[in-house]
């Protein structure tokens, strides 16, 4: 269900070029500079390399095209400024993409039902990007897919996040959030963080909401979670998901998001 475009094969097929190069080198097989012999097997790595990373791109807004129209989704491949409106506000998501960059968001979900009765919560789906930039080799891109769901009433500001062994970004939240030890309900706390503006966040979470966040660890769902007063988002950092994947997180979310709810 995870969605990823690296392709195992396409690296055994590079260190493959390269060890049959070092083969060359090493037995003079061509009596000429060692350079001439591995500059072109490099290049031919580099630009297979990027033309395959713009085939997965195309291939996955084909794939979430389709999935859209099964879905009955509008898909916005590069959204506009107004079509993010309420995304903006979450303080967690410029911790988690490119600052600064209108194209750090990218695939856009936006559920139309079919009957103006229909009840069934749907979230808005984003994708935004981060780089780490690498002065050795390519940059690494990772993509994380966010759903945002609306509440139906006014909500304390917090943000649950699922503990890393290379550490969070909760602690980069500036004032007035800051870390909140809860005992309340078994909240996993070795598994997750919690950070609020104050203690009283502790009243707001339900045993049913924090019996889901440990059901969720069962099956090893480390979703972290934000609110920024008025709307919640769901993601699980540097995932993105096929289309079974975000059904199924669809779902997983509209429970947790009911449970904060009642």
């Amino acid at each position: 269900m995870k969605y990823s475009d690296f392709k195992l094969k396409h690296f055994i097929a590079y260190g493959l070029i390269v060890f049959i190069g070092a083969l060359l080198i090493r037995y003079e097989v061509f009596d000429v500079d060692d350079r001439i012999v591995i500059f072109p097997l490099v290049m031919i790595c580099y630009a297979h390399f990027y033309y395959q990373k713009k085939l997965s791109k195309l291939h996955r807004v084909e794939k979430l095209e389709e999935y859209s129209k099964l879905g009955n989704y509008d898909f916005i491949e590069k959204p506009a400024q107004p079509d993010l409106v309420d995304f903006v506000s979450f303080k967690t998501l410029a911790l988690i993409m490119d600052k600064d960059d209108k194209k750090a968001f990218m695939n856009l979900l936006i559920h139309q039902p079919r009957q103006k009765f229909n009840s069934v919560e749907k979230p808005k789906i984003v994708t935004v990007r981060k780089t780490h930039y690498n002065s050795g080799g390519p940059d690494k891109l990772f993509y994380t897919q966010v759903f945002l769901l609306e509440s139906k009433k006014e909500i304390p500001h917090f943000f649950i996040e699922a503990k890393s062994f290379f550490g969070g970004i909760g602690d980069q939240l500036l004032h007035p959030y800051k870390k909140i030890h809860i005992e309340k309900y078994d909240f996993p706390k070795k598994k997750y963080n919690l950070y609020a503006h104050d203690q009283n966040i502790e009243k707001f979470f339900s045993s049913d909401f924090i019996e889901l966040l440990i059901k969720g660890l069962e099956k090893n769902k480390r979703v972290n979670i934000e609110s920024d007063g008025k709307n919640i988002i769901f993601y699980l950092q540097n995932q993105r998901f096929s289309g079974e994947g975000i059904t199924f997180h669809t779902n997983l979310f509209q429970v947790l998001y009911k449970a904060l709810n009642n």
